[in-house]
């Protein structure tokens, strides 16, 4: 089902996301069933690990790493705004801090595994701006490879191809983003996309937020068959993001 002519569907959907961005894509059709703000530029936020995460993974299918292999942790890891306790130097799982990245979005291990790939973090950003560009995200800009800092820009649009990527280069960063939880320190840490959990179809992708006000989703969802993608940017609220996506599932992925 596509909005496509009718205008009262699409004023419905408009009325029920009054401020951000939105796309809703199904793959079989290759078809944009509704879009909405879609040249407007948002910091991609957390959004970012993503294509940290295709880079980490093509270094380890390249060199034929286990994804066990342990690295030690920077000196300076603790200069991110997170707090899941990684500690200077402590020699932590390749695998585990991918998982840290994609299910909790801890900001230091997606660091980690840059200075690990790039020897730091700006070298590991030029690298991902440049992998942008070639996929097509002309209106990208990364800033770190976390997703925090200034300067950074994306799209709905831009967004969808960095998420249609994942899934066809790289499914294990699929399956990683489609975890319930990270288990570290003996607790366990719900994934920070509560969509997992709630939705009909919900199989995955990523969330983003920067200062509380920048709220954005990447998510995928099978249902008769169909893969769809929602992509939500700038919404004022989390509660209002998820809100947006189901809206959009909900009307044209029944």
């Amino acid at each position: 089902m596509s909005v496509g002519d009718d205008g009262d569907a699409r004023r419905r959907l408009e009325a029920g996301i009054p401020e951000a961005s939105a796309l809703l894509y199904r793959e079989r059709q290759d078809e944009i069933l509704f879009s909405l703000r879609e040249s407007r530029r948002y910091p991609p936020a957390s959004l970012t690990k993503l294509l940290t995460l295709c880079l980490i993974d093509e270094r380890l299918e390249e060199r034929g790493l286990d994804p066990a292999t342990r690295l030690a942790m920077p000196a300076d890891v603790e200069r991110v705004d997170s707090w899941w306790g990684f500690a200077p130097a402590e020699r932590v799982g390749i695998d585990t801090l991918m998982q840290a990245a994609a299910v909790v979005s801890a900001n230091e291990a997606a660091n980690a595994l840059a200075d690990w790939h790039s020897g730091s973090a700006e070298a590991f950003t030029r690298l991902l701006n440049e992998r942008a560009k070639v996929l097509g995200m002309e209106a990208t800009t990364f800033s770190s490879p976390s997703g925090l800092g200034r300067h950074q820009q994306t799209t709905v649009t831009d967004m969808l191809r960095l998420v249609r990527h994942v899934h066809a280069r790289h499914p294990r960063i699929a399956q990683l983003c489609a975890r319930q939880s990270f288990e570290w320190n003996g607790r366990s840490h719900p994934n920070t996309n509560r969509l997992l959990s709630s939705l009909p179809g919900a199989c995955g992708m990523k969330t983003g937020t920067l200062g509380g006000r920048i709220n954005n989703i990447a998510f995928t969802a099978r249902r008769g068959g169909e893969l769809y993608v929602a992509i939500v940017l700038g919404a004022p609220t989390k509660v209002s993001r998820d809100e947006a996506v189901r809206l959009l599932m909900e009307s044209l992925a029944p």
